[in-house]
């Protein structure tokens, strides 16, 4: 019921208030509905990231797990490679050094199959203050020096490395098949870390083995460098012995046809000379020629001889005159 401007009280509409109540019901419910939506939102967000952030913890153990590792292999390495000498090693490395003189720069250095610039600096700067003859007074320290020097500049070619890695490949796999070397287990944290591992087990004794092999291939392939150097220098030298020759053959040929031009002159008053003389002599000839031929008759006293003159002949004679001749 509602009061009028007048006064008078007039009827309501009952449709019209159902409705506004029920409208103010699905707000009520819908706001119910949207904070309980916000609430769920916010939990699931929260269980995400606790659930992410369990995830980042595990991976950051995991990764420090795998680099704790990685850190003990390469220290292990770094060991071996950081090998320390003491002055009491100085006679021991000049005698292996000078024994080795003939060998390898690779043999020098004691380094094999890791070749590394780096590794090879620490390994000559040790050496060289170990056996500097200015500090070293052993015998024959200048000599291993020397050695020790020389091999360092040859590893410094990266032409000489190659070729070393390429020879000790195929040391290995001669060695590895020769005494039937079996397969290691694969290392499963290696093989996650993608880190190289040395597929056969390879002992002392058999790095030792691939180590003669490698110094005997690499004997085999500086003998045939050697020969193929003398081949070369052999084949220039009889090149060069032929170029001599046709030079020289030249040079005659000219010298002859300089000589030859020099004498063209005197050759010409010669050849004129002559034709000069020879026509003196057809001259006198044609002189001569018409003269005429007297007969020579003889005197009647010749002729009277000639008559008494027997036409036979005695034998005996004839006889007589071959005993005297």
């Amino acid at each position: 019921m509602e009061e009028g401007k007048d006064g008078s009280i007039k009827e309501g509409f009952p449709e019209k208030e159902m409705n506004i109540d029920a409208n103010n019901n699905m707000k009520d419910n819908i706001n119910d509905n949207t904070h309980e939506n916000e609430k769920n939102n916010a939990s699931d967000e929260n269980q995400l990231n606790n659930n992410n952030n369990n995830d980042d913890d595990m991976n950051e153990l995991l990764d420090n797990f795998l680099q704790d590792i990685e850190n003990i292999t390469s220290n292990k390495e770094k060991k071996v490679e950081d090998k320390k000498l003491n002055k009491e090693d100085a006679g021991k490395e000049i005698n292996r050094i000078l024994e080795h003189k003939n060998s390898s720069p690779f043999e020098i250095f004691g380094i094999y199959e890791n070749i590394n610039m780096d590794l090879i600096k620490s390994r000559y700067r040790k050496l060289s203050i170990l056996i500097h003859p200015d500090k070293c007074k052993i015998d024959k320290a200048a000599d291993a020096f020397h050695i020790l020097t020389r091999a360092y500049e040859e590893l410094q070619k990266d032409d000489i490395k190659e070729q070393y890695k390429s020879v000790y490949e195929i040391a290995k796999k001669n060695i590895i098949k020769k005494h039937q070397l079996k397969k290691k287990k694969i290392n499963e944290i290696n093989e996650y870390l993608n880190k190289s591992e040395e597929e056969y087990e390879i002992t002392k004794e058999i790095q030792q083995l691939i180590n003669e092999e490698c110094e005997n291939l690499l004997k085999v392939q500086r003998e045939k460098m050697e020969y193929a150097q003398k081949c070369k220098l052999a084949n220039m030298k009889y090149v060069q012995e032929k170029e001599e020759e046709r030079l020289k053959e030249e040079m005659e040929k000219e010298k002859e046809k300089k000589l030859w031009e020099q004498g063209r002159d005197e050759r010409v008053n010669n050849w004129k000379n002559y034709k000069k003389e020879n026509l003196k002599d057809e001259k006198e000839f044609h002189l001569y020629k018409n003269i005429n031929k007297k007969k020579q008759e003889r005197t009647e006293e010749q002729k009277q001889k000639l008559k008494n003159v027997p036409l036979t002949y005695d034998q005996n004679d004839v006889n007589k005159k071959r005993k005297i001749n």
